[in-house]
């Protein structure tokens, strides 16, 4: 990304995760609802974000994305992260669009110009299709957006299993709530999380990652941190309850704070990375021109 504070592309990228966890299943190309009538505005830079066109009791100004059976709403984010939601952003174990994929192009103003996205479906969809290929539909009519995917190799590390071999504990299925992405969504018990969802606690010091019943190629996924991406290459099928804590690259923190560095953290759980060769998609942005009217 080109523009914007870190702080603003962290926080948004964070809501955008969050807007993505019941994204999913439709893929390119296949036929979707389409939405009836959309309202896209910009944002003003430094301000609000515009009054919601939505139903009485939605979203107000500024507040957080909220969506029903036939309406969508997103708030004033840079169109970087519509884009990533609508062909990138994985959820649930469910790809919507291209999985574990990277968003490359596009001119400065889709980092630091924000707009707000209303839209309402000609009949009731499922969020799967909203967040999916209706948005991408909408970005393709209004931002006249184009692109293409592209699939390089890239260096990768593998995830292999430690000579001294697994420690780690098979889950019990009592630790978080299995959810089934072709139901309605409802909210797990108090304290208890969903399987498979992350929860990362980051400081100067230290970052923990709790990723519980989730499998090795769930947890290679989440290791962002190791600074560049990470492929299962165990060979172990069975779920696991994931605690990991280790040091940030280059933090030299107090004794009592220390923590491991990624690799030897992964040790502890008889696990190692190694250096590969991989492939990775890309989604790249070959044209995209501001909104057109509504």
């Amino acid at each position: 990304m080109v523009a914007g504070g870190t702080g603003e592309r962290k926080s948004a990228a964070i809501w955008v995760a969050a807007a993505a966890l019941a994204a999913g299943s439709v893929g390119w190309g296949q036929s979707a609802p389409k939405f009836e009538v959309a309202s896209i505005k910009a944002c003003k830079a430094g301000g609000p974000a515009p009054e919601s066109s939505g139903p009485k009791g939605g979203r107000g100004p500024g507040a957080g994305g909220t969506s029903s059976p036939i309406r969508l709403d997103l708030p004033c984010l840079p169109l970087r992260f519509f884009i990533q939601l609508a062909y990138i952003i994985p959820a649930g174990g469910i790809n919507n669009g291209a999985p574990n994929a990277t968003l490359e192009g596009g001119p400065a103003w889709i980092d630091s110009e924000r707009y707000q996205i209303d839209a309402k479906a000609e009949g009731p969809a499922s969020k799967e299709e909203m967040n999916g290929p209706m948005l991408r539909a909408l970005l393709e009519d209004r931002f006249q957006l184009k692109t293409h995917r592209e699939t390089r190799q890239v260096p990768v590390y593998a995830l292999t299993v430690a000579k001294g071999g697994l420690k780690l504990h098979p889950t019990n299925g009592r630790s978080c709530a299995a959810r089934d992405l072709t139901q309605p969504s409802t909210p797990p018990a108090p304290g208890k999380p969903w399987c498979g969802q992350l929860k990362s606690v980051v400081n100067s010091e230290r970052i923990t990652m709790d990723l519980p019943g989730a499998s090795l190629a769930e947890f290679a996924r989440s290791l962002a941190s190791a600074g560049r991406p990470v492929v299962d290459k165990t060979g172990v099928e069975e779920k696991f309850d994931f605690h990991l804590e280790y040091a940030p690259d280059g933090v030299d923190a107090p004794d009592d704070l220390a923590a491991p560095p990624v690799f030897s953290a992964l040790g502890e759980l008889g696990l190692r990375l190694e250096p590969d060769k991989g492939t990775r998609e890309f989604v790249v942005i070959d044209r995209v021109e501001r909104a057109s009217g509504n």
